[in-house]
């Protein structure tokens, strides 16, 4: 299905720009005095950054780079730890139609010059602490023309400049390029795990699949507080740290301290965070703490959490249910995709095959494990009417809202299960009550249809599946 820009932008004069998406168009749509970040700095001070003040800033970043000499499709490079200057600095190279890439800073002078190098990169943003480890490569990177300090109050010398001293000469108002979608954009490395690290190259027309995924998975809404712990070093830290809350106008956190679960949790609750984007790593560490730790803590706030990495392993899935009472989803998607390509969202999928398909559609059937009540066999199907999900959440709420909106019968078929089996390898008393399940289908299908109705048969959990 095609993604078109006025799905999720009005009307935008033919500017196809990432940051004009992340700033400007904000300030247009009358957000520029909505806080589009609450930053947490290491010390826990609390700096609110709106979409006006990236609008300053990046602008006049924009405008220090076009002074230097910066062009079209150059690359430009930053290397600094997690801070609003990062942003801004990102966000000015986007406007002024170089290719943006994000270095994460733990890297060491291998990965620097490998990465500087293949890029060709023109300029670097970085700090006076990691200086040297850019000495210690530069007469290896012919293309490296000049160094700018984030924290430097003066000139090092003509080759290594300081951002603050640029930034207070330059102009607060900077007039974006038109850009075309397929204009390059930003440069993503892979890790390097499976050979030498490779460079991808997106274009600004991937905003859409970048918004399209965050509204349409993630879920979130124009009210939500929106928080992904990912590091813009990677593509996650931008494709879902960035470009996504920021072009939609939705108030994120950003947390630029070392881990530490309490703080973490005080984060959550704290600033009542409602949609939260984080990594089975961070869960596992999490779970290494008495679950104690975790019982005072209020998240009512807290709707959805979803994960994205290496894929969820059944033990963290079921510590998030019992510790923290909640479900958390996972998504996949890889450097050279730039936005998420599978979840597991059946709701969403069905809401979407109802409404392409409304004038043929007359019943949706789900088919799910759910867990038994005390006294019931493991494996015992039974039938009911609503989705058949195992809580209350977002897919069950989508594909009954689909159903009441295009009067569609929906009814659900469910197989009863232990935790074990919910959360391991599915038992064997489950598998044979596969073909009850699908006599049960054969007869709602003669008893509630007749010849010519389309039905959607939607499996869920580890039932999944879905088809017309």
């Amino acid at each position: 299905m095609k993604i078109e820009y006025r799905s999720f932008f009005d009307a935008i004069d033919e500017q196809y720009n990432l940051a004009y998406f992340c700033t400007r168009y904000q300030c247009e749509l009358g957000r520029g005095e909505q806080v589009a970040i609450r930053w947490i700095h290491p010390d826990l001070r609390l700096e609110e950054i709106t979409f006006q003040d990236f609008e300053t800033r990046s602008n006049q970043c924009a405008n220090l780079l076009d002074h230097l000499g910066v062009r079209e499709g150059d690359r430009i490079f930053t290397f600094v730890p997690r801070s609003p200057e990062l942003y801004y600095f990102f966000l000015g190279i986007l406007k002024t139609k170089a290719v943006a890439g994000i270095l994460f800073s733990n890297f060491g002078e291998e990965a620097l010059l490998d990465r500087l190098g293949d890029s060709q990169a023109r300029f670097l943003l970085t700090t006076k602490n990691f200086l040297r480890k850019i000495k210690s490569i530069w007469g290896e990177l012919p293309a490296l023309e000049k160094v700018i300090l984030v924290d430097a109050e003066e000139d090092v010398s003509d080759r290594i400049l300081s951002l603050p001293l640029m930034m207070a000469k330059a102009s607060e108002d900077f007039l974006i390029p038109q850009t075309e979608p397929e204009t390059p954009s930003v440069i993503h490395y892979t890790s390097g795990s499976t050979g030498k690290p490779k460079g991808v190259l997106h274009i600004h027309q991937s905003i859409l699949s970048q918004v399209d995924t965050f509204r349409n998975i993630l879920s979130v809404k124009d009210d939500d507080i929106f928080w992904c712990t990912a590091d813009p070093g990677w593509v996650t830290g931008v494709s879902y740290g960035i470009l996504g809350p920021m072009s939609q106008g939705v108030t994120q956190i950003q947390y630029s301290g070392t881990f530490k679960p309490e703080v973490w949790f005080d984060i959550l609750q704290d600033y009542s965070v409602t949609i939260w984007y984080t990594a089975p790593t961070a869960l596992r560490m999490l779970m290494l703490e008495e679950a104690s730790l975790y019982q005072g803590y209020d998240l009512s706030a807290l709707k959805h959490i979803f994960s994205v990495g290496e894929p969820l392993n059944p033990a963290v899935i079921q510590w998030v249910r019992n510790v923290l009472k909640k479900e958390v989803y996972d998504t996949w998607f890889q450097t050279e995709t730039g936005a998420i390509m599978i979840a597991n969202k059946p709701g969403m999928a069905v809401k979407k095959l109802v409404e392409q398909h409304k004038k043929e559609i007359t019943r949706i059937i789900t088919i799910d494990a759910a867990l038994k009540l005390e006294g019931e066999d493991l494996g015992r199907v039974s039938e009911g009417t609503g989705a058949a999900i195992g809580d209350i959440g977002p897919e069950k709420h989508a594909m009954e809202s689909a159903a009441q909106e295009y009067g569609l019968g929906i009814e659900a078929i469910v197989i009863k299960e232990n935790e074990a089996a919910a959360v391991g390898i599915m038992d064997k008393k489950i598998l044979d009550s596969i073909p009850e399940v699908i006599e049960r289908i054969k007869t709602a299908l003669l008893k509630r249809t007749k010849p010519g109705d389309s039905v959607i048969l939607a499996g869920i959990g580890n039932t999944i599946g879905i088809g017309l």
